[in-house]
């Protein structure tokens, strides 16, 4: 099946260049289209924690270097970065970063010569709005696809320690505090204003 073929194909081809560009440092160009603040949450027996660990600056796409990266990339920011730079949805910026492939995500890290092409000063999280998300953020059993691409969606990382060992995987969580996706009022009011959560996207690359 030619189509079977052609996936196989654009597969190699990506862990070929991930191959290539892990672990390097390239310069990074992309406009943010959203920014959330980045949690962890740690299990020890019956007891469980988030923590605030910075902020995620989310690309739909970016350029690598010389490359066109046509999916989502995630930058991780510390907070006192976030503070001083006021990261935003909109600003178009430049930067030299470290790739690393995360659970099946591409992420820049280790940022440093910073240049803003655009700077937004709308939608700025604060610390303090970080920290009230972190108190009231739902957990979802499942990852709804609208949800997992929406602004207001969260990949929480969590650590568990548990008699059978350490365990490592990721939550969703809803900023909005929706108790269930399928009654989310946020993506409906998006869908009236055509400001909806995007659609599920294809991973493609060219250079």
């Amino acid at each position: 099946d030619g189509s079977m073929e052609q996936f196989w194909t654009e597969l190699q081809e990506f862990e070929d260049w991930l191959q290539e560009v892990q672990g390097r440092t390239f310069s990074i160009f992309g406009e943010v289209k959203s920014v959330k603040p980045r949690f962890k949450k740690q299990i020890i027996g019956d007891k469980s924690w988030l923590k605030l660990q910075g902020f995620l600056l989310v690309f739909d796409e970016c350029y690598i270097g010389n490359t066109h990266f046509e999916d989502h990339a995630f930058v991780i920011v510390s907070t006192r970065l976030h503070k001083r730079l006021q990261f935003a949805p909109g600003d178009r910026l430049e930067f030299q970063a470290v790739v690393q492939e995360d659970r099946g995500r591409i992420v820049f890290e280790h940022l440093r010569r910073i240049e803003f092409e655009r700077k937004n000063s709308q939608g700025i999280w604060t610390e303090s709005e970080a920290r009230v998300a972190l108190a009231t953020a739902t957990e979802f059993p499942q990852q709804p696809e609208n949800c997992f691409y929406c602004e207001h969606g969260a990949l929480v990382d969590v650590f568990a320690s548990t008699a059978d060992g350490e365990q490592h995987y990721r939550h969703l969580y809803c900023l909005k505090s929706i108790a269930d996706p399928h009654y989310c009022y946020v993506r409906a009011l998006e869908t009236l204003t055509d400001d909806g959560c995007p659609p599920e996207s294809t991973m493609s690359i060219s250079t």
